[in-house]
């Protein structure tokens, strides 16, 4: 019992930690610890299983594991979401009206939230390119 409140203990303060730096921020040193976590709590689930017979331990172990688990991948998929992003160019509130693309190989660009009144497209490529929805392009 005194590991498990330990290990209770451990999670708790990582989950306030996490909470505030990997589910914000996405960080992957955040989840890292949260997997760190999750390995121990497996672990601690397996010895107690194995070695100890101590099957509620183990049980209990197990159980713990799970949200530290979720926590990690929730923090690298916002840590990888944010790379994507990164990788775009943005046109985020850009005023592109009568802009001219002409000819232009558009790759990763978000237009969704540029004005795209009377743009020329004409000859335009686009790959990976995101628009606002319901638009037409022309």
């Amino acid at each position: 019992p005194v590991m498990a409140v330990i290990d209770l203990v451990v999670m708790c303060l990582m989950a306030l930690y996490g909470m505030y730096l990997g589910d914000k921020k996405g960080s992957i040193a955040v989840g890292t610890i949260w997997l760190v976590a999750c390995i121990s709590s497996a672990i601690s689930a397996a010895y107690s299983w194995l070695k100890l017979s101590r099957y509620t331990d183990a049980i209990m172990f197990a159980v713990l594991a799970i949200f530290p688990a979720i926590m990690a991948i929730r923090a690298f998929d916002l840590h990888f979401a944010k790379v994507r992003n990164a990788a775009m160019t943005s046109f985020l509130g850009a005023d592109l009206t009568d802009a001219r693309f002409m000819n232009a190989v558009l790759q990763n660009c978000d237009f969704r939230k540029a004005k795209l009144a009377g743009v020329d497209w004409r000859g335009a490529t686009f790959e990976n390119c995101k628009f606002p929805k319901n638009f037409t392009g022309s």
